[in-house]
């Protein structure tokens, strides 16, 4: 089961991708997708809870209250960067540079709960900071370089990071609080909030039916990316999950941008993606 729900992650994380693609391609405003996105992720997730009453913010640690806040501010920007990544970098690239990000939550893995640091991980790390540094200053050909090309794949890096160790914390020690449905309708809660503030800043309509329809192809997939890696947590360890999670987003995307995008990937670029797997196989053993 823990393989299927892995395979079922991956494929709701590529359609995100693809998705992501079509909003830079249609010049859809962002943060107004993002908004209609996590507004039907939190209600589809708060409807899937099996907690009574209502969000019982008040029940549950401190801590854990500000991790449902921090994370939730950090899907949404996260999700604006990629977006803006796979525009300029291409597909294949910005996923790499986000799934090589598992160097985070492995870490937390072994650093707070107790995984093994074997050799082959401890390579594994050292080849993640090579890969990083190939797919980062690479010279980008999609469209003009700038220094942002470079600083969203940077960014992707830690961000997608920071989330992923965030589900490793709730699973292992907020799951006795609040179930996994409704720890994502909280942070999706707070992820939407923080779109509607930011989309009325920015003025102009609030929401065009493209917009709304593009949130809403966004949300199921984007919901059940996170439903679905966590419940893969619940069969294997942190190291193998994040792992074989990232080790296919990262052959699918690239894929995907190869062939059905168009990406144009220089040769660095290809190695960076190339140690990236390997990377990614020596933290799985």
């Amino acid at each position: 089961m823990g393989i299927l729900f892995v395979l079922l992650s991956v494929g709701c994380s590529l359609l995100i991708a693809h998705f992501l693609k079509y909003c830079e391609q249609y010049n859809l405003r962002l943060f107004r997708v993002l908004t209609v996105n996590y507004a039907v992720a939190s209600v589809v997730a708060y409807g899937m809870s099996t907690s009574s009453g209502p969000f019982p913010l008040y029940n549950i640690p401190l801590w854990l209250t500000g991790l449902i806040i921090i994370t939730g501010f950090i899907f949404i920007f996260n999700f604006v960067i990629y977006s803006r990544s796979i525009n300029t970098n291409g597909v294949g690239v910005s996923i790499a540079a986000m799934r090589i990000s598992l160097l985070i939550p492995v870490s937390i893995s072994i650093l707070f709960f107790g995984e093994l640091l074997t050799g082959w991980k401890t390579l594994g790390i050292f080849i993640v900071i090579i890969s990083l540094f190939l797919l980062i200053f690479s010279r980008p050909t999609l469209s003009k370089i700038t220094v942002n090309n470079h600083i969203y794949l940077l960014v992707l890096f830690f961000f997608t990071g920071i989330g992923d160790a965030a589900l490793k914390i709730y699973q292992v020690s907020g799951s006795l609080y609040i179930d996994k449905s409704l720890f994502m309708s909280g942070i999706f809660i707070f992820a939407f909030l923080t779109g509607v503030i930011l989309s009325i800043r920015k003025g102009g309509p609030f929401i065009t039916k493209k917009e709304l329809l593009m949130g809403l192809w966004i949300g199921i997939p984007n919901l059940f990316s996170s439903i679905f890696l966590i419940k893969a947590l619940d069969y294997s360890s942190g190291s193998f999950v994040f792992s074989l999670v990232n080790v296919l987003i990262v052959i699918g995307g690239a894929l995907i941008g190869k062939i059905y995008w168009r990406d144009y990937i220089t040769k660095r670029q290809y190695a960076g993606m190339g140690l990236a797997l390997l990377a990614i196989v020596l933290l799985w053993i």
